[in-house]
């Protein structure tokens, strides 16, 4: 069964603020105020245009009509996307995701291609919808986290961790932090997010600070950053596999679903 036929207008995962369920939505047509309150977005990052579209297009959250901003970006990542699924098959034409990519550079043996432009094309209807694990729970505060056994290579211990499921507010708070301090590249990105979502560690109340994984040993933090990426809330299955029908080579891409709202993208459809 595909995401949108088994949720439908409910969330993948939600949250749950002052005894209230937010699992339910509305969404409202896609309107030109948005374009216009987009490119006149000044402290831009990813997450703030997320922000400005949702707010544009969300028209209840759970029992609220027209939720807020603060609202807004209490969603999980993995619900943002499910709106953004449910927008790209009313907004690209014939209702149909369509994108082109490069089979790869033919100088490149990395990439494995060679260089011809794919078009391809994938029903939102036909995407489907990946299970949690570990199961997500919900803190006292509403918040949904994730409680998984993380083993030290380094002591061969097997330490508890809390993560919480990463929300459109923290990847708003986490790129202003970033900009106005360490700058927006990857290592600081990677740590900084990674201390932000761990709620708590070994049993202590308390995640790690960067400063605190900066000081733990090689090893031990290249198997957080690997087991970081393991625990995998309820989520949309957004990749795509693609042959070339010139050379025979296989890409693994993700899907474009915030393709509708970036500004002059080419929404042709697909050759194939």
């Amino acid at each position: 069964m595909s995401a949108i036929e088994k949720l439908e207008t409910s969330l993948p995962i939600g949250f749950n603020s002052k005894n209230t369920e937010f699992k339910e939505f509305e969404l409202g047509p896609v309107k030109g105020r948005l374009r216009r309150e987009y490119l006149n977005l000044r402290k831009r990052s990813p997450a703030r245009e997320t922000l400005v579209a949702l707010k544009h297009v969300v028209t209840r959250l759970g029992p609220i009509d027209k939720p807020d901003e603060n609202l807004i970006q209490r969603l999980p990542l993995p619900d943002v996307d499910y709106l953004f699924l449910l927008i790209s098959a009313r907004e690209f034409e014939g209702g149909k995701i369509t994108w082109n990519i490069d089979c790869g550079d033919p100088e490149d043996p990395e990439t494995a291609g060679c260089g011809t432009e794919l078009s391809l094309s994938v029903d939102p209807g036909d995407v489907g919808l990946l299970e949690a694990n570990p199961a997500v729970e919900f803190s006292d505060k509403g918040r949904p986290i994730q409680r998984v056994l993380f083993k030290d290579p380094v002591s061969g211990r097997e330490i508890p961790i809390v993560w919480a499921v990463p929300t459109l507010g923290d990847q708003i708070s986490l790129f202003d932090k970033l900009s106005a301090t360490k700058g927006v590249d990857f290592g600081n990105l990677l740590f900084y997010q990674m201390s932000h979502i761990m709620i708590d560690y070994d049993d202590r109340g308390k995640g790690l600070t960067v400063e605190e994984i900066d000081d733990l040993p090689v090893r031990t933090v290249d198997a957080l950053l690997e087991h970081n990426n393991k625990h995998n809330p309820t989520q949309l299955d957004t990749e795509v596999t693609v042959t070339c029908d010139n050379c025979g080579a296989t890409h693994a891409v993700e899907l474009p679903l915030e393709e509708w709202l970036v500004p002059f993208a080419g929404r042709r459809p697909s050759k194939s």
